[in-house]
């Protein structure tokens, strides 16, 4: 088990601060080096949000895991590589696309295969 999934199966229905962590977990023997560690990984779990910050305690900050980071899945389940996937392209065509236009107040021009393409994705998305 990686590093980062320890630290995230502690945190599983749990509230603790890097300070607990350092005490149940030792990746490294110097306890200075050893916080400074988790802090890293928990910077990490924040960013890719299967953590999140609950409170304070002292100069401490505490955490939980956020269950649907825990076991692979994500926001729609069993689907959400798909979501992800269709998502992605949709912001590309965005980015590609529409957003130049919009910013130069011009009317976009998407070409058929795109257009072909968007009808495509996955069915049951509501864009409206």
């Amino acid at each position: 088990m990686s590093n980062k999934y320890k630290i995230l199966e502690l945190l599983k229905g749990n509230k603790l601060t890097i300070k607990d962590l350092n005490e149940k977990i030792k990746f490294k023997k110097d306890s200075k080096e050893n916080m400074n560690f988790i802090r890293t990984y928990i910077h990490r779990l924040k960013k890719e949000n299967l953590i999140r910050e609950i409170n304070k305690d002292g100069s401490y900050i505490i955490y939980t895991a956020i269950e649907k980071g825990l076991n692979g899945e994500g926001l729609l389940d069993g689907n959400s590589n798909s979501v992800m996937k269709d998502f992605k392209r949709l912001y590309q065509i965005m980015n590609v696309f529409l957003l130049p236009k919009i910013n130069e107040n011009k009317i976009a021009e998407i070409p058929n295969s795109v257009l072909e393409e968007l009808e495509n994705l996955e069915e049951g998305y509501n864009f409206e």
